[in-house]
């Protein structure tokens, strides 16, 4: 029953992350909302949300997550517009990843912690992949909620929080300079800088096996995409997606390793 909750929860809470994907940009921005079709700003609570193409806007039974993407059939019911397969995916990633932190740490406050942690990364690896942006309203907050909860007892000391979180910004900074001196072109946008110091603040110095993991996974997919011709030679892609890949992984995975938690599922 508490497993079933919490996929409600996730699927609920997924459901706002989507909005936060789709109108933050907008808000940093200072873009006119909705691709420059009305005039009316926005906020992460008004107004109603709309239908992008034919902008009407939707009622509470047209907004049940997943449940209203299944029963109209992928469209928008008012105007036949395709609705993304992304909100059913973002809904469903965070329902998993509820479950995951509620497996993992039990029924604790860590849990609760990891819960806000995992929104925030979620709402980040969509909006970087796909726009290649990492806004500070993410990163910073990120990092100031890593640091209180190390400092109450976190995964870290606070003291190595800290030191990982500046270690991690300055590895990644020196990085980019080199890049940019011996290449004169930007190779990494300082999102990632600040990323990676939200990470350390979280996972202390845990977080250079982590930067490890991304890099890795990143050389590999570039790597796969070259060869399929998929993008060309020196074309950019995210890193913090990759980046917040492998935290998920260590945390999930490599951090719990010693705890089976697989039989815990079945019981």
């Amino acid at each position: 029953m508490i497993i079933l909750a919490l996929i409600i929860l996730g699927l609920i809470v997924g459901s706002f992350l989507n909005v936060v994907i789709y109108r933050l940009p907008i808000m940093i921005l200072d873009e006119e909302k909705d691709n420059h079709k009305d005039k009316v700003r926005i906020n992460l609570c008004l107004p109603r949300s709309r239908c992008p193409d034919c902008r009407t806007a939707l009622r509470w039974h047209e907004l049940i997550p997943i449940i209203s993407f299944l029963w109209q059939r992928c469209r928008c019911r008012h105007c036949g517009g395709v609705i993304s397969w992304q909100y059913p995916a973002v809904e469903l990633s965070y329902a998993v990843l509820l479950v995951l932190s509620y497996v993992c740490f039990g029924w604790s406050a860590t849990a609760l912690a990891v819960g806000v942690l995992n929104a925030i990364l979620l709402v980040m690896w969509v909006i970087d992949f796909q726009r290649q942006l990492l806004f500070d309203a993410l990163t910073l907050a990120g990092l100031w909620l890593g640091l209180l909860f190390s400092a109450l007892g976190g995964f870290v000391t606070a003291e190595e929080s800290i030191l990982a979180a500046v270690l991690g910004y300055v590895l990644l900074r020196f990085v980019a300079d080199a890049y940019r001196w011996c290449r004169k072109q930007e190779g990494m946008g300082s999102g990632d800088m600040k990323l990676m110091a939200m990470l350390g603040a979280w996972f202390g110095f845990h977080a250079l096996f982590i930067l490890m993991g991304g890099v890795l996974m990143a050389l590999l997919v570039s790597l796969s995409l070259l060869l399929t011709k998929r993008i060309e030679w020196r074309q950019r892609i995210a890193f913090g997606p990759f980046l917040i890949a492998a935290a998920w992984l260590w945390l999930f995975y490599f951090r719990v390793a010693d705890v089976s938690w697989m039989p815990f599922l079945l019981t």
